[in-house]
């Protein structure tokens, strides 16, 4: 029974089309910042800037996260000098969110900067930032799965 099932859900399935070659679904965001036109579409929890027709190009996405997971946040914003975006998404199960989020920030919406504790990084100085803090937990014994971000504040421990 449970081969037959399995089979019935395969012959339903068809090769996947690439995100990037996909016509523009999600929700659609046109700004204008520094006088220059920029066309987003915010995804399930992934950004992609759009040049021109529905050509798509993945400009962010939040962090890998190895369980399912839903989109629970997508929030933009604009203002003259940048476009801000906020993704957050929630393990599928738990409540509140979110399993990986961030706030990302761009001029021109092809070069992103992160949020990171208060400053704005781009991905070279957040993978720096997040080699130092690995190997910072690594000398202080801590676990290198350990995020000092989520640490409970709090909680009377």
């Amino acid at each position: 029974m449970g081969a037959v099932l399995w089979l019935g859900m395969l012959s339903g399935c068809s090769p996947d089309t690439p995100k990037d070659d996909r016509p523009a679904s999600g929700r659609s965001f046109e700004f204008r910042v520094h006088e220059k036109p920029i066309r987003l579409v915010l995804d399930d929890c992934e950004v992609f800037i759009v040049d021109g027709g529905d050509k798509r190009e993945k400009v962010v996405t939040t962090d890998f996260y190895p369980m399912f997971s839903v989109c629970s946040r997508e929030e933009v914003s604009a203002d003259a000098d940048y476009i801000t975006v906020d993704l957050g998404r929630t393990a599928l199960g738990a409540g509140g969110c979110c399993a990986t989020s961030g706030t990302w920030r761009t001029r021109d919406g092809h070069h992103w900067e992160r949020r990171v504790r208060g400053r704005w990084l781009s991905p070279e100085e957040e993978q720096a930032w997040r080699e130092r803090e690995a190997r910072a937990r690594e000398r202080d014994g801590k676990p290198s799965g350990s995020r000092p971000e989520s640490r409970d504040k709090g909680s009377g421990r």
